[in-house]
């Protein structure tokens, strides 16, 4: 968004605390009020990566801006850029077929006829000074284009056994601490495709790295106007919120190290690059210790 004045912008910062609960609240019209102020003065907002977006949240969207705005355009008259390359991904539809997934994308939306498209063909970022760079952007480029549906790898692409070796081509000698330096791992990442693969991943490459892990656990809940309803208390117990894994959120059992990396799972403080995403180095891991104050056990350390 483009904003105006230092209030504006505190403004859009404190909204990086909402959930994706709390911003569907917002769409469907409460607490409006809050930020209407601000989106009545907003000029333009850039939305990249649109086309992973569903078009009924790009519509959900249209309608909120047109209701706080008191006006019949599209976005309520504010310019709008979308960026984002439709052969890369389209929108997830749970066990959809190919026309469910096709019709879910913003291109079929009523909002397409009033999209103006601009195409980009320069890559900004790309070194065009290293060949292997260059290549490698052609072959991205290439998949999805052939009719058969066949890419030629030109290079050999070199398996592992199993994640013990994965992890010692990628992070070799990770249990030495002189090795296990902040450099040393912002330079490396393993990607996956599946969370359940990252979580495997990631609990091998900590068993490890040296030092002595220290576990947190997360205080999960029902709602406090559920808890009233008591059918819904036994039908949700802790021990079954503690079993869930939701997308955006840390494990219920989270368990770390000192110098081992984390990412950033909210932009908690933007302007300091604390963004969704940011990876970070665990300087310091504390365990709550005091001391007994009972008669039987005066000075006995507990935590």
């Amino acid at each position: 968004m483009v904003l105006g004045s230092i209030n504006e912008i505190q403004q859009y910062l404190d909204g990086r605390y909402i959930g994706p609960l709390e911003a569907a609240c917002r769409i469907f019209g409460h607490h409006l009020h809050e930020e209407g102020e601000l989106f009545r003065e907003t000029t333009l907002i850039i939305w990249d990566e649109v086309p992973m977006q569903h078009k009924y949240c790009v519509e959900a969207v249209d309608r909120t801006l047109r209701d706080i705005r008191d006006s019949d355009k599209p976005f309520g008259g504010i310019t709008v850029v979308l960026g984002g390359d439709f052969r890369q991904i389209l929108p997830v539809v749970t066990k959809g077929v190919r026309e469910q997934i096709v019709n879910a994308s913003l291109r079929r939306s009523f909002l397409w006829n009033h999209v103006h498209v601009l195409t980009l063909d320069l890559n900004m970022s790309l070194n065009h000074v290293e060949c292997g760079n260059s290549n490698f952007a052609d072959f991205l480029m290439e998949i999805g284009t052939n009719s058969e549906e066949i890419v030629k790898l030109s290079f050999i692409v070199h398996k592992c056994q199993d994640l013990n070796e994965l992890l010692y081509i990628v992070y070799l000698h990770l249990n030495v601490v002189s090795t296990s330096t902040s450099m040393f791992l912002t330079k490396r990442t393993i990607l996956s495709a599946k969370n359940e693969d990252v979580t495997a991943i990631n609990a091998a490459a900590l068993n490890t790295f040296p030092g002595k892990a220290s576990t947190y656990l997360a205080a999960d809940k029902i709602s406090e106007d559920d808890e009233i309803d008591r059918t819904i208390t036994n039908r949700y117990p802790n021990e079954y919120l503690n079993s869930l894994d939701p997308l955006g959120l840390p494990p219920f059992k989270l368990k770390l190290k000192v110098g081992c990396p984390v990412m950033l799972l909210r932009n908690i403080a933007p302007k300091d690059g604390l963004c969704n995403g940011t990876r970070v180095m665990v300087d310091e891991a504390i365990d709550i210790e005091g001391i007994n104050v009972t008669e039987n056990h005066v000075s006995l350390q507990t935590w």
